[in-house]
């Protein structure tokens, strides 16, 4: 039976899946870990893969945790890399990424002012389209851990790696505000009316997309 392993994006956790249902498969979920001072995405991915005990497991990834889970299949011998709302390289990412380089905001602020820029623009961004994925946002927002949080947006500006795991499928939406879809240099499926957040709003959608890559790409393989 596949072992699939969920990757939830910055600082989130695993109520980010908790409409994802699959069968014939074990499912699993990577927590994050408290960065090291520098520690370079490649090392952190290495110390998160230790959560991992099976050979060849399907890695899912959803925004952070999609650059994540790319940066996980460089390491171990995976089954293959699903991405929701993520982007595969640095080319993916939207250009206004790169005035983080220039204006660093994540890096000078208080970060109670991030928190609630977060939460006055994260109903636009992440595009929640009810009250209980809203509600999810506001907490994640609330509670992410600042460490990890500055290390998180760091490395995401400064991701480099043009590496792709051979069988790598992704899933975007077309509303997506985060992660536009126009930067989106090739897409699998693309979801009508899906936000950065679709794995909670659009998971009826989601769902029958992802059983068929396990029954029918990924399994078989086996």
């Amino acid at each position: 039976m596949l072992d699939v392993y969920f990757i939830s994006g910055l600082g989130a956790d695993q109520r980010i899946f908790q409409h994802i249902q699959l069968q014939r498969c074990r499912q699993h979920a990577l927590h994050w870990i408290t960065p090291h001072r520098h520690e370079s995405m490649q090392a952190y991915a290495r110390r998160l893969s230790a959560q991992i005990h099976t050979t060849q497991p399907l890695l899912i990834g959803m925004s952070f945790g999609g650059m994540m889970a790319i940066e996980i299949s460089r390491i171990l011998q995976v089954k293959g890399v699903i991405l929701i709302s993520s982007v595969k390289t640095r080319a993916e990412l939207p250009p206004y990424f790169q005035l983080l380089h220039v204006f660093p905001v994540h890096r000078w602020l208080p970060y109670s002012w991030l928190q609630a820029l977060g939460i006055r623009w994260g109903k636009w961004l992440f595009g929640p389209q009810c009250p209980s994925t809203h509600h999810i946002l506001n907490e994640v927002i609330r509670h992410t851990d600042e460490t990890f949080f500055r290390w998180a947006w760091q490395r995401v500006i400064s991701w480099k790696t043009s590496y792709l795991p051979e069988r790598l499928i992704h899933i975007h939406g077309n509303r997506d505000h985060m992660l536009p879809l126009c930067f989106i240099k090739k897409v699998d499926h693309v979801i009508p009316g899906g936000t950065h957040l679709m794995v909670l709003d659009h998971a009826e959608e989601i769902n029958p997309i992802l059983q068929q890559l396990i029954d029918e790409y990924f399994d078989a393989a086996s």
